[in-house]
């Protein structure tokens, strides 16, 4: 199994600095959460694992080996925040396809259709969906991919209940099996289910990590959060 490496990562947008320096390692047979507030860096954090964006300096290892940008690597899958599929196409033709590249085995399509639920909206075209269902659809897809590395941006957003339990249990078995789960998420009760690695970001640096302490997340996010802010203004005077 690989461990899922920042290795001093930084992305600039023009004269925006969206990531400085990130340097995490997020171990296998663990989930790792990115927390933080809007514009903190997450997406992009996570979108420089997945490939899709180039950093500007540092490195992305999985395991010992470095993953160049835009890199076919099958042990990685990603979903992104807007995950969009054509509207014409309906949902067993999405979730066939997803299938059929990735050679999945019909007991990983059940498992991924049962946590996600999909089967109750087969036979529609995306474009009928929701935004929760077309959710769920894009979840579906990220979890029929047989990799070691899921990278997951906002994957409990807009779920119900209970299939926001099936998702829990679905990441949980898969982390106790040893894959590497990086996930951004701003549902801090339903993350703590999961006892995960926390790491904190904001304005594009990591400002905190915690791991399995017994005060609630949602406290510790908001005393690094002004920690962060307090330190910001001495270094400013």
């Amino acid at each position: 199994m690989r461990d899922l490496v920042f290795d001093r990562i930084s992305v600039v947008y023009g004269r925006t600095a969206a990531l400085t320096d990130l340097s995490l390692r997020c171990p296998a047979g663990r989930v790792t959460c990115m927390v933080g507030p809007n514009g903190a860096g997450k997406s992009t954090a996570l979108a420089v694992a997945a490939g899709i964006t180039t950093a500007g300096c540092g490195r992305i290892l999985m395991g010992s080996r470095e993953v160049k940008w835009n890199e076919p690597v099958s042990c990685r899958s990603y979903l992104p925040q807007d995950a969009k599929f054509p509207k014409m196409l309906k949902v067993n033709e999405v979730v066939a396809f997803a299938a059929a590249i990735t050679r999945t085995s019909e007991t990983e399509l059940d498992d991924a259709l049962n946590v996600t639920g999909v089967r109750e909206v087969f036979d529609r075209p995306i474009g009928e969906l929701s935004g929760g269902w077309e959710r769920r659809v894009g979840l579906a897809w990220a979890l029929l991919q047989p990799a070691e590395v899921l990278i997951l941006d906002e994957p409990l957003a807009g779920l119900d209940p209970e299939t926001l339990d099936r998702v829990i249990d679905c990441l949980s078995h898969r982390a106790a099996r040893g894959h590497t789960i990086l996930m951004a998420t701003h549902d801090f009760e339903a993350v703590e289910r999961l006892r995960p690695s926390v790491a904190v970001l904001d304005r594009g640096i990591l400002i905190a990590r915690f791991e399995n302490e017994p005060a609630p997340l949602r406290e510790r996010y908001r005393v690094a959060l002004l920690a962060a802010s307090l330190n910001a203004d001495v270094s400013a005077e």
